[in-house]
């Protein structure tokens, strides 16, 4: 318990001094009567009765201690404005200490002992510098602090200060109190409502004033064009402002990607430095030139004379430029195929290539028809870790094989163990050939619609019975579908060992024909699985119309009834077909797929129409134009096969990823009908745009606002045409390089790993899209970011999302992946470089910060009122003290003043009755 008197003045010095008189009065009367008993009676009632009146007038308070612990915590203001008090963060620091040491060493013994405290600091964001120290340690703590410690942005929030120290304190179970460091002149928030929110809290705001200066120089206002020209010249504008009076120096930096020593795609660092002298207020238009492509951004920092912080500004822009193209090799037809103005297209023999060539400047490059041999030392390695490393697009078209035998070495053949090889996304050459061939998957599909009825299905189930029987061994597996307008599995993935054959046969001969005749639907059931050594049997008398789809297995094709197959039958489409008559004996043929024979040759010739992989093709054409000879390769795991090669199953137009970049393969050469025909031409155009991570830079329209610890993101839609596309959702994530030097190894490692994720979940994977295994390898700097982005509501086309910049964050390079979604949504992602910088407070728009000096001290008094606290430079109070008192204090003067007019009536009555 404690005894306290906190009088209330002026009214306590009337209250004694009337006292003062009435009892003086009172005495003296008594004191001139004669001597009697009574009066020694009489003044001792009096003397009691001015002892109690004198101390209700002091009004005595009886206050409780509360045992428990409590939390102290410091919520102080690191803006821009308070570090530019005199003396800077240094004497701001000092004072605070000093301050925090005077007002915690008022507090009893007890209670510094059990209290602990925490250390904030905030600007627009908050961050903790120190927690749960013990309260003797908090103007050490306070007086350790330097700018690592403190939070980013750009403003002033005292709200979110006093926010984050009250959810301190209740987090921490305990009652407590405030301390608030700072200059009052808040640019965000409303402190007064966070301050009466900590008081029904029961935790009160005791506030330490800050005097800040005026800064030397401010940067009033900036603008970057948001979309540039590479190698352009465009203009930084702003206007730089001071507020001291005369004449004021300072220095100016404009830096373009600070952080990022490295060309890459994005151009290299530069750094101009421009020293001002002037009164009021300059005019900035500075002359810059980006180089590169992609989200990139020039920073200002301005510095005045006095010292302090600098007043940082950070301007992104699109940087942009025509989609490059290195041609390299002696079959350059292709390129007349490109519509003008679509690329820049460079053209160069192998032999003028270095190991050191720079691949910066282009956006892809194609090796039409050059063989690995042409290239000098050193540069396969250079082109493959541009293409891991920095995206750079990779086209290899075969070439026609033309004047070369059949079995010598195919132009992809050349690239097998180069540093090339790990990027392709087939395999060189045919399967290697071994004695007993691997497990096979036998997919036998077959017609039961009613145009199949009687001999034509008696002889389609002698053709699947002679296959299990004598074909198929016990390592191998089998799926019988059966289709008529639609399509059903009667055996699925079975093995052929025991009795399985015989329920396979049993399966067969309950097959009946009725019914309608669509195979696309027997088709699309196997797209949706990735099987490995594919085998298909397709048993039909071609009554349909064309085939759709085309499953990623060899096929042989059975024509049911007929003794010759017209070329414009849709069995054609999937393999050359054998006439199957009455008569016909499957035993007397020899099945391609069943043949082990060792395949000898690297390139197969002969004319051929391409087939789209159905669900694989994302929106690129495919013309059904005739093309003469494929190389001979064999799909690798996660690539993407967009045409094949019928009958043979050879992949003709594959692609695949390859660290930051995508490699694509066209298996021959383009003849003249593909290169004069219009869709040949946008063929070749779009296959090669394909392999370009951006192609669609003409789409997207950004708007970045660095918040310092994050980068707030807009991004608009438009067509070519310029009208907004319907688009309705946009998924986004930040891929990352990797740390090591990548190039072949790291991509062949990574490849191997999706491999063998292929092959456990049995589905082919999406390289394209924002995956985890997209783009980056096991060892990335670090995974995969998913950001949200959200469309807005009022503008079609138009998302807003925030790309997080944590405190702490370098300079980073990075890749923003977007996927549409949407009725006239892009088939394939977009992968748009950007430059990160690093974290560090910035000012991304005009800011009350930049013009706030000074102390706003009716605020700070409003504060303190409002929280039930005080100014701590002008009062004694202590800082725990609600906290330390248990209940309400208990007032004494009511009961003293009672007792004083007791005394003071029985003295009266003793006067009169005993005179």
């Amino acid at each position: 318990m404690n005894l306290v008197l906190e009088p209330l003045f002026p009214w306590t010095l009337l209250a004694l001094a009337l006292l003062a008189a009435v009892l003086g009065t009172t005495g003296w009367s008594v004191w001139r009567t004669p001597p009697r008993g009574w009066q020694r009676w009489a003044l001792a009632l009096t003397a009691g009765t001015a002892l109690c009146w004198g101390s209700a007038a002091l009004n005595p308070l009886l206050l409780q201690e509360r045992g428990e612990a409590l939390r102290l915590v410091i919520a102080l203001d690191v803006s821009d404005s308070v570090l530019r008090a005199e003396g800077g963060w240094q004497a701001v620091r000092s004072r605070t200490a000093e301050a925090l040491s005077r007002a915690t060493g008022r507090l009893p013994a007890q209670v510094r002992a059990t209290t602990r405290a925490d250390v904030l600091t905030f600007r627009d964001s908050t961050a903790v510098a120190a927690q749960d120290i013990p309260l003797s340690e908090v103007d050490t703590a306070v007086a350790r602090l330097t700018p690592s410690d403190f939070a980013v942005g750009s403003g002033s929030d005292l709200e979110s200060g006093l926010r984050a120290a009250g959810q301190r304190i209740a987090s921490s179970g305990r009652s407590g109190a405030v301390v608030l460091v700072s200059d009052g002149n808040q640019t965000r928030g409303d402190a007064l409502q966070g301050a009466h929110d900590l008081a029904r809290q029961g935790a009160p705001v005791h506030v330490l004033a800050v005097e800040s200066s005026a800064p030397d120089f401010a940067v009033a206002a900036a603008d970057l064009p948001a979309r540039v020209e590479a190698g352009t010249r465009t203009y930084v504008r702003g206007v730089l402002r001071h507020f001291r009076p005369g004449p004021v120096e300072g220095q100016l930096d404009i830096r373009l990607n600070p952080g990022f020593e490295q060309g890459h795609r994005f151009g290299r660092s530069l750094a101009q430095h421009i020293d001002i002298k002037t009164e009021g207020w300059v005019r900035l238009r500075q002359p810059l030139s980006f180089q590169g492509y992609g989200l990139q951004f020039v920073e200002l920092s301005l510095q005045g004379s006095q010292g302090g912080p600098p007043h940082i500004r950070r301007l992104f822009t699109h940087v942009t430029r025509p989609l490059r193209v290195l041609a390299v090799g002696g079959d350059q037809r292709w390129t007349a195929a490109v519509p003008q103005g679509t690329f820049e297209i460079s053209r160069l023999r192998p032999e003028e290539l270095a190991a050191a060539t720079d691949w910066t400047g282009f956006d892809a490059a194609v090796l039409s028809g050059v063989p690995s041999e042409r290239f000098r030392p050193g540069v396969l390695e250079g082109l493959s870790r541009a293409v891991a490393e920095q995206g750079l697009g990779l086209m290899i078209f075969n070439g026609d094989h033309e004047g070369s035998d059949p079995e010598a070495q195919s132009v992809l053949m050349s690239y097998a163990a180069s540093p090339l090889d790990p990027l392709l996304p087939v395999e060189p050459g045919p399967r290697p050939h071994t004695p007993e061939p691997p497990p096979r998957h036998v997919v036998i599909v077959i017609d039961a619609s009613g145009s199949m009825s009687g001999w034509p299905m008696r002889q389609a189930k002698a053709i699947a019975a002679h296959i299990i029987v004598n074909l198929l061994r016990d390592v191998d597996r089998l799926d019988l579908i059966t289709f008529t307008s639609g399509a059903r599995y009667l055996v699925s993935n079975l093995r052929m060992n025991g009795e399985s054959k015989q329920r396979a046969m049993e399966m067969v001969g309950a097959i009946r024909a009725s019914g309608g005749t669509d195979p696309n639907r027997a088709l699309r059931l196997l797209q949706e699985r990735s099987i490995e050594q594919c085998g298909l049997i397709f048993i039909s008398d071609g009554e349909f119309g064309q085939v759709s789809a085309r499953p990623d297995c060899r096929a042989t094709v059975f024509a049911i009834g007929r003794r010759s197959v017209p070329n414009d039958s849709p069995l054609h489409e999937l393999a050359d077909p054998f006439p199957v008559g009455p008569e016909f004996d499957p035993g007397g043929i020899n099945i391609p797929f069943f043949d082990n024979r060792p395949r000898d040759r690297y390139f197969e010739p002969g004319r051929y129409t391409p087939l789209t992989v159905e669900g694989e093709s994302y929106g690129l054409p495919a013309p059904r134009l005739p093309l003469q000879g494929s190389a001979v390769s064999r799909r690798r795991q996660g690539s993407q096969v967009v045409t094949l090669r019928p009958k043979l199953a050879d992949p003709v137009l594959a692609y695949g990823p390859a660290g930051e970049g995508t490699v694509g393969f066209f298996a021959t050469g383009f003849p003249a009908l593909w290169l004069n025909d219009p869709s040949g031409r946008e063929a070749v155009t779009a296959w090669i745009s394909r392999v370009v991570a951006y192609n669609a830079r003409n789409r997207y329209h950004f708007e970045i606002e660095d918040l310092g610890d994050a980068l707030r993101t807009t991004v608009s839609l438009s067509t070519e045409s310029g009208e907004i596309p319907a688009v309705q959702r946009l998924s986004a994530q930040l891929e990352f390089p990797a740390t090591s030097p990548g190039g072949s190894d790291a991509v062949g490692s990574r490849r191997d790993a999706s491999a063998g994720e292929d092959t456990a979940s049995g589905t082919r994977q999406d390289r394209d899209g924002p995956s985890p295994e997209a783009g980056t390898s096991s060892d990335s700097a670090q995974p995969p970011q998913p950001l949200t982005f959200q469309p807005d509501s009022t503008s079609p086309g138009t998302f807003s999302g925030v790309i997080p910049n944590p405190p702490g964050s370098p300079a980073r390079q990075a890749t923003l992946v977007l996927r549409e979604s949407g009725p006239e949504a892009l088939e394939r992602t977009q992968r748009i470089p950007i430059l990160i910088p690093e974290s560090a407070p910035a000012t991304s728009s005009l800011s009350r910060e930049a013009y706030s000096y000074g102390t706003n001290r009716p605020l700070l008094r409003a504060i303190a009122e409002a929280g039930g606290g005080s100014v701590l430079a002008q009062s004694d109070r202590p800082l725990l003290q609600p906290a330390i008192d248990g209940a309400p204090p208990a007032a004494l003067w009511p009961w003293l003043a009672l007792l004083g007019a007791l005394l003071y009536t029985t003295a009266i009555a003793v006067t009169r009755w005993l005179r």
